[in-house]
């Protein structure tokens, strides 16, 4: 008798697992969250400094998202893999701008199923001053840049570098080949 009690007990528990699952899976399946201090990246640079332009501040650093979407899709969004990107190649002339930025979720998530309930701004500031943050003449190919460095002995020495991240002040390049 006392085995059989603890069989009904284990198997009512069971179900009731199981129909718990069914209800959070298929029944209500949405959720909300807020991911909070996404980076902001601002694109352009090298347009910009082939203008003669040079991005001097940048008052949006991070930005913070409120998203609505399934369960198994918020698992896999945080501040690491949501990217903000911000496109600065379209200014001309220095001054103060605020730019539209797009949210560009990981390939795992198709941005279809994400709702964006709110942020914490709608745009990104940027002031852009007359200048260039490096010293030569760049010619920009997709992930490569050539640079052509004036030396002091009136020689020129070009260099042919990979950049991983092109944001401004974090510049960083992971190949780079020096020919004098």
């Amino acid at each position: 008798m006392q085995g059989r009690k603890i069989a009904t007990l284990l198997i009512s528990l069971l179900a009731a697992f199981l129909l718990w699952l069914y209800v959070v899976t298929s029944v209500a399946p949405e959720a909300t969250a807020r991911i909070s201090d996404i980076p902001v990246t601002v694109d352009g640079s090298i347009v910009l400094e082939e203008r003669g332009l040079i991005i001097t501040d940048q008052r949006t650093e991070s930005i913070w998202l409120e998203v609505s979407a399934s369960r198994l899709n918020l698992a896999k969004l945080n501040s690491s893999s949501i990217r903000i990107s911000a496109d600065a190649s379209k200014i001309r002339e220095p001054g103060t701008y605020d730019l539209s930025y797009s949210v560009i979720y990981p390939d795992t998530v198709n941005s279809n199923d994400v709702d964006l309930l709110r942020q914490s701004t709608s745009h990104v500031t940027v002031t852009v001053s007359p200048g260039s943050a490096l010293p030569h003449t760049a010619v920009s190919f997709a992930r490569c840049t050539i640079a052509w460095l004036p030396k002091r002995s009136g020689r020129l020495t070009w260099a042919a570098c990979e950049w991983t991240n092109c944001a401004p002040r974090t510049r960083a390049a992971t190949k780079c080949v020096v020919f004098m």
